[in-house]
């Protein structure tokens, strides 16, 4: 019974300290935001408060009165004209849009009463998660920290909570770094010309209607990148065979980011004299990966034209060519080489020398055919001095007119052959002897004597030629 009396008292004195009453006073009410309530705006508008806040919000009020004598005084809550708590502070969860009503009596059953009218902010701003941000450059799959101008990269952020009327944008302090989709929580960055090397900022921004906003800023370092260095390895190749080039010694551009050290693609292209490609081959070099090489396969023998380019992670690019004699291979693709002068001068009714020695020199053991392919394709061999087809290496024949001829000389050895067509110009001569051709089929020739002579005025020294496959096919002269 004490302790009831005791507790009594004690509500009593409380309550003449928090109210204080007097009858010619009544009491006037009040409300302060407690615990929690730096989340939400409170302000005083005529006949009560409003508040603002996000759903789910957790705030205690507390009622007041301005009296400064004692007395005791009640509060009561109310919500739609029901009791909610008989208690000073009032503590409640913001689920949506609610009206309160707190009165307050002192001992002389005078009151007053004030309204506070909850509203659910329409936009809500959710929090970042730990490691928001998430770099990643094009193509290399690093993670970066410097960039230079060329750089595009990509930029993600990540947050919390499951509003969805809040806006999202990013930002950035330089008019040269680029943001492609601004909108957008995963974005492509783009440094462009003009982008001064230091410190840039590109902000990640959460906002509402209220002008309430989150952000998270990444830093971006730009830097000065000169082009990369090339080295380039690679063996003296062969005709119609691979050529392994290496690039593994080069260098990405000096953007000063010791990480990104041998980030490049490494690029060859074969071409011909007349800057034809013949075969290409491309690598990207990473840091601490197996450096493969590049591959390109030749063509005939003769001269090629290599050109190497590297390109690093900023996209700055250096390129060398280099000049390389192809020389010739063995294999059935890589035609005989027939070594005749372009164009020989004779006369008619005398003996003129087709010489082809230098390809029988080159290739011991070749079988020659020559034909008659003035006005086509055709079977007819040129003969020799005693009426045979000639199948060595000097054809020593008799033109009966004059004329322009064109004449295929044509080289087998095992499973390669090689072709040329060269002119012969013969001149007039009124006691010319006939002289004829002998109609032969593309298969076993007779064999006939070849004679090998000087014939003066004609140049001794073979001239190379460009190579075909096999018989029959018309080549072109160089």
């Amino acid at each position: 019974m004490r302790g009831k009396l005791n507790l009594l008292i004690a509500s009593l004195i409380l309550a003449a300290i928090i109210f204080p009453v007097a009858a010619d006073n009544p009491p006037q009410a009040k409300v302060t935001c407690m615990l929690g309530c730096y989340e939400v705006n409170i302000n005083k508008v005529a006949g009560g408060y409003e508040i603002y806040a996000d759903k789910g919000s957790e705030i205690t009020l507390s009622g007041i009165t301005s009296r400064d004598d004692y007395g005791v005084v009640s509060c009561v809550w109310t919500r739609d004209g029901i009791k909610v708590s008989d208690s000073a502070e009032y503590a409640f969860e913001i689920i949506g849009d609610v009206t309160y009503v707190l009165t307050v009596t002192d001992s002389e059953y005078q009151s007053d009463s004030i309204t506070v009218n909850i509203h659910l902010k329409s936009s809500c701003l959710p929090d970042w998660k730990r490691g928001y941000e998430k770099i990643h450059l094009k193509d290399s799959g690093k993670d970066r920290e410097e960039f230079s101008v060329g750089d595009v990269f990509i930029l993600k952020v990540r947050y919390s909570g499951d509003c969805d009327s809040y806006k999202f944008h990013w930002e950035t302090d330089s008019d040269n770094i680029i943001i492609m989709n601004p909108s957008l929580a995963e974005t492509k960055i783009e440094i462009r010309e003009g982008a001064e090397a230091g410190k840039h900022f590109v902000r990640a921004v959460l906002s509402n209607n209220f002008d309430d906003k989150k952000e998270k800023e990444i830093e971006i370092k730009v830097v000065d990148n000169t082009p990369p260095m090339i080295e380039v390895d690679y063996e003296n190749p062969i005709s119609h065979d691979i050529l392994y080039i290496d690039c593994s010694e080069s260098k990405s551009g000096s953007s000063g980011n010791e990480n990104d050290d041998r980030i490049y693609r490494c690029s060859a292209i074969l071409s011909d004299k007349q800057n034809v490609t013949i075969d290409s081959d491309s690598r990207t070099i990473r840091k601490d990966d197996d450096i493969p090489l590049l591959e390109v396969e030749t063509e005939e023998a003769g001269l090629h034209f290599l050109k190497v380019i590297v390109e690093d992670s900023h996209g700055a690019i250096s390129m060398t060519i280099r000049e390389i004699l192809v020389t010739e291979g063995d294999s059935k693709d890589d035609p005989l080489m027939i070594f005749v002068k372009d164009v020989i001068y004779c006369t008619a009714g005398e003996e003129c020398k087709i010489d082809a020695y230098q390809t029988h020199s080159r290739y011991d053991g070749a079988s020659f055919g020559f034909f008659d392919v003035t006005y086509g394709d055709s079977d007819y061999c040129l003969t020799g001095k005693y009426g045979y087809c000639c199948t060595g290496p000097v054809c020593t024949h008799v033109f009966s007119n004059s004329g322009k001829y064109e004449i295929k000389i044509e080289a087998t050895k095992g499973e390669r052959s090689g072709s040329k067509i060269i002119t012969v110009i013969v001149g007039s001569n009124k006691t010319a002897p006939t002289s004829t051709l002998t109609p032969i089929s593309t298969g076993a020739q007779p064999t006939c004597v070849s004679i090998y002579r000087y014939v003066p005025g004609i140049s001794q020294t073979p001239t190379p030629e460009t190579p075909g496959m096999g018989f029959g096919l018309t080549i072109t002269t160089i």
